[in-house]
């Protein structure tokens, strides 16, 4: 009986390819989008859980006025030995820093950026599995490394011993190889490619002790079953530490929450987006799966009639059409197998994840959950349909004329067109938003043709400077502590010695406002011939003015680093700090011949000789230095990756929405052509034109097309207004938004259902009714 059912499932899809085609490809495309979105959720969800003491690690998470922020990922280096010391619970506490280096393989210097500075008991609390050798000693300048750059500065021959030379910070060291461990897995916040010892920090870190920065990672061991919550309360209330930012404290944060929970990542946003996009586009592909099969399954009601006259029970046609649905979902199971391992190589990049098909038993647990739940979500409500009829209605020539005024089938082309409108609304504000801070005259500063290196290592930058400008290819040179919206950097260091207010620090060279084509309002800007400048004059923007109470503020004196300095000109509000900080007070002071950043404006027109200009300026003040210069635009989204994917996963789930409800709609319009065409025939005999059949027949959709739009416009607008509130400058909300996503809707709509009726009302009427 059940290779009976599997047969007749496979004529039925032979029979009907058109519709069997569309079901398939739509639970494919379903199936596999909550294959990437269950892949993808049980990687996050089991972060960290590779190290095995990771019930107990914690992370240290600073809480105070940071200005834009309460919260810091980092704390103090002093906070590893104070908590130990003062709670029982924690029995130990490391202290680490990232710090990005140059290594020199056959004196070629390669930029390595995941080196990390740790304690040697930080290789204790997080499980390194060693190849060979052990893990280093506080007291060598040594260092262990990954298998992978083993591999790339040794080769095949033993690391272990080996002299590695690295430049840390701009400190040139000889470091012993102590050991080589295996490469972390991919999903873990760790990415240490090599650990190095901790005795080099006094040498290459600033205040690598004390309560001095923030700057520093802190791990702390605890008791098993610890209860982090009341340990917190307890730190809270009894942990005092010395600090001038206000409301200052430190809490722990179990490593295994620290990456969805992370401030400046939009991890968890990004597990949502992709878990609930998965979802509802598997659900849509069900509805799409419901919608046709409960159409193409009235094709055979005189067989299901037939098979009930000769005694067939309800539960024998409800397993047949359970079986139909199974062999489709397992053909569209498999194209989505292909299609997610086709895209898995894409995937991983865009999400900077290391997903592979090699499922263990908990994935393959999950993926069979997923197909018995999509078989039986999807053939559940056809399969009840044919099996509840009586033999003798089903037989009747009239049953089963299908003029697509099903409520069910109504109620899910609906909620179709409600998903497609929001998504592609919400894709069309998320866009001008991003256009929106692209433009000039919001942003405040031009960053076209703009590129920028590192500006450490290469000597005194006023002669790079001279040196560079000799090209015409490079139109002016200048060097920051960063550049216009990619960082800010807050203190609560100035206006007097108590004070508790933060604001934006900044230092630039002279021709900064210049290159960036910011603003001056009152006053002028630092001078490269007045060298007084450097150690008495400050610049403030229009929002400090104002904060101030300073309607004439050049000449004022103001505290900045427990120094007074005068202030000798105001800029404007432009974007100093990343978007999503609101506009913040600014103190720039100038900066003397080296700096974070070192940023060059190029002629567009002769780009590649800017390039090959400034790459051997820079090759002679230092060669044992990489040159990578980076346009701003590579620059920022560097630092944003995590927002970028939000954006891209948005785009994404949109183009899928639209494909489902596409396919959707042109199976629809299939079925309304091919069960109507006697109906057309008789109207075109009649004298009725295309235009007027393609109405009669289509209008059902249009009305439910409306009625979507008519829902989805506010939620919509709640939603984008919620979004918007994330940034500090934002564009109005418009009636083109709607406009235009309701006529992207509605034009998919006519050609997705225009092609198959108006084909068929351009048939010969004499061919449909010449049986009658």
């Amino acid at each position: 009986m059940k290779r009976q059912y599997i047969l007749c499932a496979f004529r039925s899809i032979k029979r009907n390819k058109i519709p069997s085609f569309i079901n398939i490809v739509g639970l494919a495309i379903g199936l596999s989008t909550a294959l990437f979105a269950l892949l993808f959720s049980y990687y996050e969800f089991t972060y960290e859980r590779g190290h095995d003491k990771y019930e107990q690690i914690a992370k240290v998470i600073t809480f105070g006025n940071f200005g834009a922020f309460s919260e810091l990922p980092s704390s103090f280096p002093q906070t590893a030995i104070d908590l130990p010391a003062n709670f029982p619970e924690i029995t130990d506490g490391v202290c680490s820093f990232q710090l990005p280096s140059i290594f020199f393989k056959d004196n070629v210097p390669l930029t390595e950026s995941n080196i990390v500075l740790a304690q040697e008991r930080f290789m204790e609390i997080f499980t390194y599995q060693f190849i060979s050798g052990q893990i280093y000693s506080d007291d060598d300048e040594s260092l262990c490394l990954s298998e992978s750059m083993a591999k790339k500065y040794f080769g095949k021959n033993n690391a272990v011993g080996k002299l590695l030379k690295a430049n840390l910070n701009g400190h040139e060291v000889m470091l012993t190889v102590a050991g080589v461990f295996k490469d972390l897995p991919g999903n873990t916040h760790l990415k240490t490619d090599a650990i190095v010892s901790w005795n080099l920090a006094k040498q290459v870190l600033n205040n690598p002790e004390g309560y001095l920065t923030t700057d520093y990672d802190i791990y702390c061991l605890v008791t098993p079953h610890t209860d982090i919550k009341k340990l917190n309360k307890k730190i809270a209330t009894n942990f005092k530490f010395p600090s001038k930012i206000e409301d200052c404290t430190v809490a722990l944060m179990p490593i295994t929450d620290f990456h969805l929970n992370s401030v400046f990542e939009n991890n968890k946003a990004n597990l949502y987006i992709l878990f609930i996009g998965g979802l509802l586009s598997l659900m849509l592909s069900i509805l799409n799966y419901v919608s046709q099969s409960s159409i193409m399954y009235t094709t055979r009601i005189k067989e299901v009639g037939i098979r009930l006259s000769n005694g067939a029970k309800a539960k024998d046609i409800f397993s047949q059409f359970m079986t139909d649905t199974a062999v489709v979902t397992l053909l569209g199971f498999g194209l989505a197998l292909v299609i997610v391992y086709q895209g898995l190589p894409y995937f991983n990049s865009m999400m900077d994840t290391d997903l592979t098909l090699l499922f263990n038993s908990t994935v393959m647990g999950l993926i069979a959950v997923l197909f018995i739940i999509t078989v039986f979500l999807a053939g559940f409500y056809p399969s009840m349909l044919m099996s509840r009829f009586k033999p003798v209605l089903l037989l009747r020539s009239s049953f089963g004329d299908t003029t697509g005024k099903s409520r069910i089938r109504n109620v899910m082309s609906t909620s179709q067109f409600v998903v497609a409108i929001l998504l592609i609304q919400l894709m069309i504000v998320s866009h001008k938003q991003a256009g929106y801070l692209d433009r000039d005259e919001v942003v405040g500063f031009n960053a076209d043709n703009v590129i920028s290196i590192n500006g450490h290592n290469w000597g005194d930058l006023n002669k790079i400077k001279s040196e560079v400008l000799l090209n015409t290819a490079i139109e002016s040179v200048t060097w920051s502590q960063n550049m216009p919206a990619m960082q800010a950097s807050f203190t609560s260091n100035w206006k007097m010695e108590d004070n508790t207010q933060m604001t934006n620090m900044f230092v630039c060279e002279a021709d900064f406002l210049n290159l960036f084509h910011i603003r001056m309002n009152k006053g002028r800007f630092f001078l490269s011939d007045r060298e007084t400048d450097k150690d008495n004059s400050i610049v403030i923007n229009e929002l400090m003015a104002s904060n101030m109470g300073w309607d004439e503020p050049l000449g004022k004196q103001l505290m900045v680093w427990d120094k007074m300095y005068t202030v000798i000109g105001v800029v404007s509000n432009y974007m100093a700090a990343p978007p999503i900080f609101e506009d913040t007070p600014l103190i720039i002071r100038r900066a003397g011949n080296k700096a974070n950043r070192l940023i060059f404006r190029i002629n567009p027109g002769k780009k590649k000789e800017a390039y090959e200009h400034i790459t051997h300026v820079l090759r002679e003040a230092n060669p044992n230095y990489p040159i990578n210069l980076k346009s701003y635009e590579d620059s920022t989204s560097q630092g944003a990756k995590s927002f970028y994917r939000t954006v891209t996963l948005i785009n994404i789930f949109v183009l899928i929405v639209i494909l489902n409800a596409f396919l959707s709609l042109f199976g629809l319009s299939y079925f309304i052509a091919e069960r109507n065409k006697k109906q057309i025939g008789i109207n075109k005999i009649f004298g009725a034109s295309v235009a007027t059949i393609y109405w009669k027949l289509s209008k059902n959709l249009m009305l439910r097309f409306a009625i979507a739009f008519i829902i989805v416009t506010p939620i919509s607008y709640f939603i984008s207004n919620q979004y918007l509130t994330t940034f500090s400058y934002q564009i109005p909300i418009t009636a083109d938004i709607y406009i235009i996503s309701g006529c992207l809707v509605l034009m998919m709509l006519l050609v997705s259902t225009g092609f198959k009726i108006i084909t068929a009302a351009n048939r010969n009427p004499v061919d449909a009714l010449r049986y009658e």
